[in-house]
């Protein structure tokens, strides 16, 4: 019996690292033809040589591989290195291998490249090289028809951290950047039956995230509405990452939204309009502004993304767009330089833009008419601030409240706040996890000393560590490191606060947001704290300077005779191995 080993090159190991793509083939191979189907997940982070020993392994005729803009590269790298060891038949599929057809199919590392949807030509092909001769397969599929890689076993969910899920196929929009607008403009669905089936098996199999791959899920308000009913009917727990637009939210669909655990991403790119016209994108500010209101007072969480770098919009135009995305509050705001994608119409028309751009992987603009390098680069500093700081940095219900007492805009407060980290030496890449809290903390402390708001300053660094250290703690796990039989809770945080952060939270309750009068109203007051999770619940705990210190110097022996030590074990701040 033939094999075909279908290879998936993931940027990381991550809930969003499910080969559906290849999965999806494999399952229509399974049930069509008599051929061994594999998977092999791969990622940007393995080494070459694991990466060519895994695939020998595997023992296939037949290696097909994902290509994506993100992974080409890699990809190659492997297909060179296994071309020199062994003649596998290559084949190739994916976003990339449909939007650079005809360079990739000349290429002669390649063997054969499958362009658009797979499931029914990856048969076909299959059927030519084995000599089974079966005719020739539709370019646009019946989704009906199709099996799901879930339900017949081809994805087994134990063996992955999240789930891909794809509800439909088609764009209904012509976005110039986006590849998926040179597919197929109607939507096909796939049908309910199978949607409510496999929500039965995320839910019991304990999936705790799904992607919606669907690029605009509320296109028909009223099948989206139904689909988030059956989201709450048969798995109202795992939660839900979904792409919206906009313009179609109405006041059921946010509280629908609302009743399931979910985010949204809304694609925002730019809030002008004569900017987005040049994309083939409109916006009613107006329309926008009221929809995601909507969101908000309902507490759904949602993002925004923006694109820096477009045809005709300028740094100053872009820095716009930040202060309006960020006035709506959003959860997160995801920014990305424009890349002008092979196969795409923008492809086609950058030349009369004036955009110049990689002529390679990841295609990125480097300069227009308009926006010139060293505004690119300056964008990019301020894209990635707003990412660490705001985004990273779990800002979100704390930041109105700085730039305010600062009295700029957040797009002001970024290009600062870049220019701090890179006064600092500070490497953008290095500025992770709860580390990003203590950069926080030095930054406003900086920021407002130099306005002349020393003890503004100090407020607000005490309220970033509060509410950042326990944002923190509800998203992380941390792993115990040592070998000792007890050892400090690894769900823990030692945080110093120069006021009473109960007396904070309880004045910003109230109403007293200013930063100005809180400074008027509170009293320096050097205090110790440990944050930390016991029982699924954050606890934060004063403690003396003694017991800080005895606490931050643990080493891990059974201090019996030492009240404090037993207390801390009843309380789950000392843990002991099991």
């Amino acid at each position: 019996m033939y094999t075909i080993l279908f290879v998936s090159v993931h940027i990381e190991e991550s809930p969003k690292s499910v080969p559906l793509g290849a999965a999806m083939l494999a399952s229509n191979i399974r049930r069509c033809g008599d051929i061994n189907t594999k998977l092999l997940d791969l990622y940007l982070t393995d080494s070459m040589d694991d990466c060519i020993r895994k695939i020998h392994e595997a023992n296939a005729d037949f290696i097909g591989f994902s290509l994506y803009v993100w992974n080409r590269p890699f990809v190659f790298n492997i297909i060179e290195n296994l071309k020199n060891d062994k003649d596998y038949t290559i084949i190739l599929g994916g976003s990339e291998a449909t939007a650079d057809f005809d360079n990739l199919n000349n290429d002669p590392l390649v063997d054969y490249v499958i362009k658009g949807e797979g499931e029914e030509k990856i048969v076909s092909l299959l059927d030519k090289l084995t000599e089974q001769n079966s005719p020739e397969k539709s370019d646009c599929i019946d989704l009906n028809s199709l099996p799901s890689p879930y339900l017949d076993g081809t994805l087994n969910l134990k063996d992955y951290k999240g789930a891909l899920w794809e509800l439909s196929r088609g764009c209904p929009f012509k976005c110039d950047f986006c590849f998926e607008s040179r597919g197929e403009h109607g939507i096909r669905r796939f049908p309910i039956d199978r949607i409510i089936e496999e929500l039965k098996l995320f839910n019991e199999n304990n999936v705790s995230e799904i992607f919606v791959l669907d690029p605009t899920f509320n296109y028909n308000r009223k099948e989206a509405k139904e689909l988030l009913k059956l989201f709450i009917e048969y798995a109202p727990d795992i939660h839900y990452s979904i792409e919206i637009r906009a313009e179609f939210i109405d006041e059921e669909l946010a509280y629908l939204f609302s009743q399931i655990n979910c985010s949204l991403q809304i694609g925002l790119q730019s809030c002008d309009q004569n900017v987005l016209k040049n994309i083939n994108r409109t916006i009613d500010i107006e329309v926008f502004t009221d929809n995601i209101l909507l969101l908000h007072e309902h507490g759904v969480v949602y993002g925004f993304d923006l694109i820096y770098g477009l045809p005709h919009d300028t740094l100053k135009g872009f820095l716009t767009s930040i202060d309006y995305a960020l006035s709506l509050v959003p959860n997160h705001l995801d920014i990305f330089p424009l890349s002008v994608l092979p196969g795409t119409k923008l492809f086609e028309t950058a030349d009369g833009f004036g955009l110049t751009f990689e002529k390679e992987n990841p295609y990125r603009v480097i300069e227009s008419k308009e926006f010139s390098r060293d505004d690119l680069k300056e964008a990019d500093y301020i894209a990635k601030a707003c990412d660490i700081f705001y985004s990273q940095g779990k800002a979100v219900p704390w930041f109105s409240i700085i730039v305010n007492s600062l009295d700029i805009n957040p797009s002001q407060f970024f290009k600062e706040f870049s220019n701090y980290l890179i006064e600092k030496e500070q490497s953008f890449k290095d500025i992770k996890g709860d580390s990003i809290v203590n950069i926080q903390r030095d930054f406003l402390e900086d920021v407002f000393v130099k306005k002349g708001k020393i003890k503004e300053g100090i407020i607000a660094s005490d309220i970033a560590a509060y509410f950042g250290y326990t944002a923190f703690l509800m998203e992380e796990e941390n792993v115990k490191e040592g070998d000792n039989e007890f050892f400090l809770n690894p769900d823990s945080f030692f945080v110093t606060f120069n006021h009473n952060p109960y007396e904070i939270l309880n004045l910003i309750n109230e109403g007293i947001i200013d930063l100005y009068d809180l400074s008027d109203i509170l009293n320096e007051d050097l205090q110790n704290y440990i944050f930390y999770v016991a029982d699924n619940e954050i606890i934060e705990k004063e403690l003396s300077d003694e017991k800080d210190n005895y606490l931050k110097n643990f080493k891990g022996s059974f201090d019996k005779d030492n009240p404090f030590f037993i207390q801390c074990l009843e309380e789950n701040i000392i843990w002991r191995e099991k």
